[in-house]
């Protein structure tokens, strides 16, 4: 009898300012346990980018953050360290962060 082999994947979890936070290995298919985030004066933690309930591959989970009483014109900031931007391409989420392209699991594509 064959032993079923299990894949394990890791998922890094990345703070205010992309400080590092935890790293876990989690079998394919498995939640990540997210670790405590710690307070960032100014602003409240708001979520994570990404979900990690179900991993399938590798991903770098970064925390989202708003800024507490921003100033007029400024609605809020996900991560000052990370220029972030969303878009839908042929159905399809993709994520634009420094400057590289990322699908909604986490996965660098060209």
């Amino acid at each position: 009898t064959q032993i079923p082999v299990v894949k394990e994947y890791t998922v890094t979890f990345l703070g205010f300012n992309d400080a590092f936070l935890a790293s876990v290995k989690v079998k394919e298919g498995e939640a990540a346990q997210a670790p405590e985030v710690p307070e960032v004066e100014g602003y409240t933690f708001t979520g994570w980018d990404k979900e990690f309930d179900n991993v399938t591959c590798d991903i770098d989970v970064y925390a989202l953050y708003e800024l507490n009483n921003p100033a007029a014109g400024i609605e809020s900031v996900q991560n000052p360290s990370v220029n972030c931007k969303k878009f839908i391409q042929d159905g399809i989420l993709y994520i634009e962060r420094n400057g590289k392209t990322y699908n909604a699991l986490g996965a660098e594509v060209k």
